[in-house]
């Protein structure tokens, strides 16, 4: 029998802007998926690394993009 693991998601404190109305505010961003007991402190899930840094791009296909990244 294969053997499956679960990696921990990686969790990215940030400052988003929103594109329409240009308001900033602190986000938690998921790299990796989301652990159910935190999912209601998520404010967006990134399959991976790539499509996190596409988010600082402010023409990412997003409502928002992000602005600095804490950890």
């Amino acid at each position: 029998m294969k053997n499956i693991t679960f990696n921990e998601p990686d969790y990215r404190e940030c400052i988003i802007e929103w594109v329409d109305t240009k308001n900033q505010e602190y986000a938690t961003i998921s790299v990796g998926g989301i652990n159910p007991t935190f999912d209601d402190d998520i404010f967006f899930d990134c399959r991976n690394e790539e499509d996190f840094n596409n988010l600082k791009d402010k023409n990412n296909g997003q409502d928002f993009y992000i602005v600095e990244v804490f950890n």
